[in-house]
């Protein structure tokens, strides 16, 4: 693979037309999507540990004096499932834009829909909750994405400070929850409302 793509390899893609795999990888696509993998398990850990390091300080010290072991294990284990979910997304990706484009012969928006449906498998790393929680953050740009393709088209009408109105029913959601339905409330969310807002 050269450090710089042609600028007629450039325009094809522009174009969607066919352009080979050599001018954005080496070797096969197969072994470029192998050593990805173990390269994103890597470069994960750097935020995947505060990720859940935070958390465990702020919500399960007493827990880690008396249990060490046991929070020790459970954090290691988080980071091993997101490093591992994140190698797969992202590994599945990379590779399906290369094997649908080769397959269809061009390359179009179909090729990036197909590819990023076939990263699913990457989700059953994580833990029943988790997955509840990365649908509802990837649910929320889905949305916006929608939003814009229609946007576009002028099938919508934008709404003014719309921002602020949709912020202001997801609290309303938020705080009808913790009143009236706390059990629906995650533990660690349902800790951090607490703290915020006292208890009942």
């Amino acid at each position: 693979m050269s450090d710089v793509i042609p600028k007629e390899v450039i325009t094809k893609a522009f174009k969607g037309e066919f352009f080979h795999c050599k001018y954005i990888h080496d070797n096969t696509c197969e072994y470029d999507a192998f050593v990805r993998f173990f390269g994103v398990i890597k470069n994960s850990m750097k935020f995947y540990i505060p990720i859940h390091l935070i958390p465990v300080i702020i919500f399960k010290l007493k827990k880690m004096r008396k249990e060490p072991l046991k929070v020790l294990y459970g954090f290691v284990k988080n980071v091993t499932r997101s490093c591992l979910f994140l190698a797969t997304y992202m590994t599945l990706l990379k590779y399906g834009l290369c094997f649908f484009k080769n397959l269809i012969g061009v390359n179009r928006p179909l090729n990036v829909i197909l590819a990023g449906l076939w990263t699913f498998p990457g989700m059953f790393w994580e833990a029943d909750g988790r997955r509840t929680e990365m649908g509802l953050y990837f649910l929320s740009p889905f949305i916006e994405g929608i939003w814009k393709w229609f946007d576009k088209r002028g099938m919508v009408t934008p709404i003014k400070n719309g921002d602020v109105y949709l912020f202001a029913i997801t609290m309303g959601i938020i705080m009808y929850c913790y009143q009236m339905e706390p059990t629906t409330i995650k533990n660690t969310y349902l800790s951090l409302c607490k703290k915020l807002w006292g208890e009942n």
